[in-house]
């Protein structure tokens, strides 16, 4: 399971479902069925002015947002 390291702090019978997901090549199909609405934000620009629009939304005198990831 030394494969799965973003998935590190799950219990082990979670990263066995994953990896035998993973085995029989139904991963990818399972999550688009879990979640069906896809985004656009592929870059970290895109995601930057995407949290900025929302800070200038909601937190109009909050500091300017310094780093997204």
């Amino acid at each position: 399971m030394s494969s799965l390291i973003y998935l590190q702090g799950y219990p082990e019978n979670i990263l066995q479902q994953v990896q035998t997901l993973i085995d029989h090549q139904k991963l990818e199909a399972f999550i688009q069925q879990r979640y069906p609405d896809t985004h656009d934000i592929v870059s970290d620009k895109a995601l930057y002015d995407y949290t900025q629009a929302l800070k200038n939304r909601y937190m109009r005198n909050a500091p300017p947002v310094s780093k997204v990831i």
